[in-house]
């Protein structure tokens, strides 16, 4: 198993933060799982999803969506606001993640 910091290149120079877990023997399906956090941004419940998912031979990819400039609060408030429109940075970030896998 490999887990080891990466970074993501979203649009407008930044560089988020993910994870990237690796397991020994990779699925049949060759797909990859990008682990979605919930609104208390990275923690160790995040890594033990993304360890489970590793487990069972997934490829998993967990990004810091809240690693933007500014303060976490007004990432949690772009974040929520992107969720009710369907757009915005949020989702930007989402498919930076998806290329980069």
């Amino acid at each position: 198993m490999s887990n080891q910091p990466v970074g993501i290149p979203i649009p407008g120079g930044h560089t988020m933060r993910a994870r990237w877990l690796r397991p020994k023997t990779a699925n049949p399906h060759k797909a990859a799982v990008i682990a979605i956090h919930d609104i208390f941004g990275y923690t160790e419940d995040i890594e033990r999803i993304a360890q489970r998912l590793a487990d069972n031979g997934y490829p998993v990819l967990v990004p810091d969506l809240y690693d933007l400039p500014g303060s976490k609060a007004l990432c949690v408030v772009k974040t929520l606001k992107a969720h009710e429109t369907g757009k915005g940075q949020t989702f930007e970030q989402l498919e930076a993640c998806r290329e980069w896998l």
